[in-house]
């Protein structure tokens, strides 16, 4: 994205400018370097917001019918993929192959933060 920004001659510029989800954050912050100020304090509020969610969909996960549960866990699983797929074309990746090992590289990161 670009965003407009002052400058001290009062003039503006266009600067590049990022926008990302909280779950794109949610993998920044927790494999970033803790030593520094902004990641400590991040790790943990993702921790905890992360684990009350958890609890949250549980309880409401367990109420649901097995065939609602298995269509939600459908449509979670379609639009995780639609999301990885957006993130592989803005990476450039192109063939079939490069997009395998990108999943892969993703799934490593995941479970390598459960």
């Amino acid at each position: 994205m670009g965003k407009m920004v002052k400058l001290g001659s009062g003039s503006q510029r266009e600067i590049q400018d990022y926008a990302l989800s909280p779950y794109a954050c949610y993998l920044i912050v927790q494999n970033a370097d803790p030593s520094k100020s902004v990641i400590a304090n991040g790790q943990p509020y993702f921790a905890i917001q992360t684990r009350r969610q958890e609890l949250a969909d549980d309880s409401t996960f367990q109420r649901l019918k097995e065939d609602e549960k298995r269509i939600l866990l459908h449509n979670e699983m379609r639009e995780h993929n639609k999301q990885l797929v957006e993130v592989a074309q803005r990476a450039d990746v192109e063939t079939n192959f490069d997009f395998a090992i990108f999943q892969i590289g993703v799934e490593v990161v995941i479970i390598g933060n459960t």
